[in-house]
């Protein structure tokens, strides 16, 4: 089970590709993914927390990469380093969401706490033990956790530049899989083992803020 602090559910690190990333915020249903569209969240992208190369727009839904700095202002939650950003919630329980790009793209995702300024190791997404991702680019597919890389298969084809990610919080199960128009293929799911001391913080009436997923998207 995932530590009971805001899983950023997404962060974004943006490739120096200049294309968009789409988060699929309606309710999703696919007959194949009946279970997971139940759990169907909305998600929108943080402005506080995106790189001044980062542009938001459509209602901070979209975002691309640019190579002029935006005059965002100073703020403490933004990335410094890494072209990266987070979802405005945090999320606990099952949550399922979509998101469509084209590009290269890291999609995952990290608690609240993981560094925002400098030290790429400390604030990059998968490069640190407070965050998960899976790396889309043009040779294969990588999953990152703790500065760990797992190579995973061959690019997907442009047809399925869409990715559905699944949170079992009270499992630990983070899953990533490739949305198809008529099915799904599963690509990867990180585990992290249920701890007592996690079932504690459970049971509890209000959860720690530092122990709640964020998404996050890497561009």
């Amino acid at each position: 089970m995932f530590k009971s602090h805001n899983l950023i559910l997404f962060i974004c690190s943006l490739k120096f590709v200049f294309y968009y990333l789409e988060f699929i915020l309606t309710a999703v249903f696919h007959p194949f993914l009946s279970v997971y569209s139940l759990d169907a969240c909305e998600l929108t992208l943080d402005p506080n927390t995106a790189h001044k190369n980062v542009v938001l727009f459509e209602n901070n839904r979209k975002v691309r990469l640019s190579p002029e700095k935006q005059p965002y202002p100073e703020h403490p939650d933004r990335f410094d380093w890494c072209y990266q950003l987070l979802c405005t919630t945090g999320l606990t329980g099952r949550c399922y969401w979509e998101v469509e790009w084209k590009g290269g793209v890291d999609i995952g995702a990290t608690y609240k706490s993981v560094r925002r300024r400098g030290a790429l190791d400390g604030s990059r997404l998968g490069w640190n033990e407070k965050s998960w991702n899976l790396e889309f680019n043009d040779k294969n597919i990588y999953a990152w956790h703790n500065n760990i890389k797992t190579v995973l298969l061959a690019p997907l084809s442009s047809a399925s530049e869409r990715v559905g990610v699944y949170l079992d919080w009270t499992e630990g199960t983070l899953a990533f899989y490739a949305v198809l128009p008529d099915s799904q293929i599963h690509l990867y799911t990180f585990f992290c083992g249920p701890t007592q001391a996690v079932w504690d913080v459970i049971k509890s009436s209000k959860l720690p803020l530092q122990y709640i997923l964020y998404p996050v998207l890497l561009l």
